[in-house]
């Protein structure tokens, strides 16, 4: 187990039951969502579908049909550095 895992879970061992719960069961999801998320990804038809959706995005943001996102603040220590989130 790396650090940023200890610390998550030693926060997490002050949640009263109820979130305990949620968050053990979130955990024990995350890895059968991630393998789910890469056999869609992995499909012929998902390069299609994606291209499709983005070309619709697109036209939708070059006709004025969208709107900016809200902008939220990530702090220093948590923004991408390579790829990746460091601490």
């Amino acid at each position: 187990m790396n650090q940023l895992l200890q610390d998550a879970f030693n926060r997490a061992s002050d949640l009263p039951p109820e979130k305990l719960d949620r968050f053990a069961s979130f955990l024990l999801a995350e890895p059968e969502a991630d393998q789910q998320w890469d056999q869609l990804f992995d499909r012929p038809e998902s390069d299609e579908l994606l291209s499709r959706l983005a070309n619709e995005a697109l036209a939708d943001h070059r006709a004025g049909a969208t709107a900016p996102l809200l902008t939220v603040s990530i702090p220093s220590q948590f923004r991408l550095r390579s790829g990746s989130l460091h601490r």
